[in-house]
């Protein structure tokens, strides 16, 4: 939960950071949006796979592990020192590869339709953009078509890392 937290946190903060910032620098030039959209998810992806690789390692050999003579398996903190000690530091971060191979598309994905579908559906009921009520559906359409692009997309690099 805490590696999620914090690569969710992480992703989602300079996502936005990163994708205002382009946007300001290139004067709102709306036939940029899309390759900013992609930059800022790649970039930002990129870190929280960084972020997040040692929890999933951690995570992973925790749940893999044979119990002990008495019948109790070691908790998250027990199996990290474990890997540092035998296998080294590296060991918390040899799958930054395989995450970054999975989160870019799968970011880039998200937030590109999270964004365009959104847009064009303002566009096509305006008076969303002045209702709570119509903007939150807006939104959570939104969310639905970015969730099903980006789960069909990262499919393949999900059952390569479980």
């Amino acid at each position: 939960v805490t590696g999620h937290f914090t690569a969710g946190g992480i992703l989602y903060a300079t996502t936005e950071l990163i994708r205002r910032s382009l946007t300001e620098y290139y004067s709102n030039n709306p036939a940029l949006e899309a390759p900013i959209i992609l930059i800022s998810a790649a970039i930002s992806s990129s870190i929280a796979a960084c972020l997040f690789c040692p929890f999933d390692a951690v995570r992973i050999r925790t749940v893999s592990q044979e119990p002990e003579d008495d019948g109790t398996t070691k908790n998250a903190y027990d199996t990290a020192l474990c890997m540092i000690d035998e296998e080294g530091i590296k060991s918390l971060f040899n799958a930054i590869p395989v995450f970054i191979a999975r989160q870019v598309p799968y970011a880039a994905v998200k937030f590109t339709v999270f964004d365009l579908s959104t847009e064009y559906l303002y566009n096509l009921y305006p008076l969303a953009q002045e209702d709570l009520k119509l903007s939150l559906g807006v939104s959570l359409l939104g969310g639905v078509f970015a969730g099903i692009g980006a789960a069909i997309v990262s499919n393949p690099a999900d059952a390569v890392i479980t």
